[in-house]
């Protein structure tokens, strides 16, 4: 068997850029949020040819991150344009929620009280609140934590 025919799970999902680093990977591994084969599994397991993967960052949730530098020299159209087609990719993909994040101010989960985002779908008109809050919001209604989605820079 030749030696590129395995890898740790979680260098695998860093290498294919499902997560923005391997710690984030390992941490959705550790957290059981990917199931390799129908059984949730350690960081350190082999993925071998022929694995099936699930991933459930935040069910329900779709995230999308503008940059920094953008969200901050957006205008109000741009911004109002950047709804429209984060509400249009959650009703094209049948997700129930979608987190549009335009102003982040830092890194990692422990800033997201100062980050900006519109929440859009879950039966309302969008609304825009801070990054915490919608987290908040959301675990609350069963849609589990947005928050490591948004920080790992998905689109």
């Amino acid at each position: 068997m030749i030696e590129t025919e395995r890898m740790r799970i979680d260098k695998w999902l860093w290498v294919a850029r499902f997560f923005k680093t391997r710690s984030l990977a390992a941490t959705a591994l550790a957290s059981n949020k990917i199931k390799c084969n129908g059984e949730h599994v350690k960081p350190a397991r082999e993925l071998k040819i022929g694995d099936r993967l699930d991933i459930t960052v935040c069910p329900g949730v779709l995230a999308s991150v503008k940059g920094e530098q953008a969200a901050k020299s957006a205008s109000l159209g741009a911004v109002l344009a950047w709804r429209t087609e984060a509400e249009q990719k959650r009703i094209r993909h049948g997700a129930a929620a979608a987190l549009l994040v335009v102003q982040r101010a830092g890194h990692g989960r422990d800033r997201a009280a100062a980050w900006r985002c519109w929440v859009l779908g879950l039966g309302r008109d969008a609304w825009e609140t801070t990054l915490a809050e919608a987290a908040t919001y959301l675990r609350a209604a069963g849609y589990g934590d947005p928050i490591t989605t948004a920080t790992e820079g998905t689109t």
